[in-house]
């Protein structure tokens, strides 16, 4: 395991040094990473998923379905689904088109990662809820350390927020499992949102 950064960060109004400094955290990891942030989106795996240049450094993301629905960027109209290679449609509800720009940002850091070294296994989970995430808070976990975000990494740093390492994370990093078994991969969330829509 390489050195990590410190372990308390306040930042306010520095976006860049925020992200600088989460990407350094996962930087750090030789083994695994787990970002846990119900509003994650594919902004946030282009700019975080690749941090970690380590071959075989596995990276799981687990995101929410109320998070992407309220914050999540929509498609643009030429962009084709990377389970399906169609194009996203206009006319598909919100939550199928986001999970399908989800999907085709995955399959942009997998062809990357795969370019820069062997497939580093970047998978994203997504966890249900009808009207809340099972998780509030957002956390990151490098080689079984725990980092407490206070903001979701698509506004961290744009106000104040700390980020600091918990000192006894054995039975968070329980919970964040037991939450990451629960939840289904990128790819059935979206065969699922789209046979609850064709049943409508």
């Amino acid at each position: 395991m390489r050195e990590a950064p410190d372990d308390q960060r306040w930042f306010s109004d520095d976006p860049k040094a925020a992200a600088d400094f989460v990407r350094k955290l996962i930087g750090s990891a030789s083994e695994r990473v787990l970002i846990v942030d119900p509003y994650f989106d594919g902004e946030c795996l282009l700019r975080f998923a690749l941090a970690n240049a380590t071959e075989q450094v596995e990276v799981r993301i687990l995101a929410s379905k109320m998070g992407l629905l309220f914050g999540a960027r929509l498609p643009q109209p030429k962009e084709r689904c990377a389970t399906c290679n169609q194009p996203i449609g206009s006319t598909s509800p919100p939550y199928v088109r986001i999970l399908e720009a989800l999907a085709v940002d995955l399959k942009k850091v997998r062809d990357v990662s795969t370019e820069k070294h062997s497939d580093n296994g970047v998978t994203i989970r997504v966890m249900g809820g009808r009207k809340k995430s099972p998780i509030h808070d957002r956390f990151l976990v490098c080689d079984g350390r725990v980092w407490l975000l206070g903001s979701s990494l698509n506004e961290l740093g744009d106000r104040g927020t700390l980020i600091v390492r918990v000192p006894r994370p054995d039975e968070i990093l329980r919970e964040l499992e037991e939450e990451w078994n629960k939840a289904p991969p990128l790819e059935d969330a979206l065969a699922q949102a789209r046979k609850e829509e064709n049943e409508k």
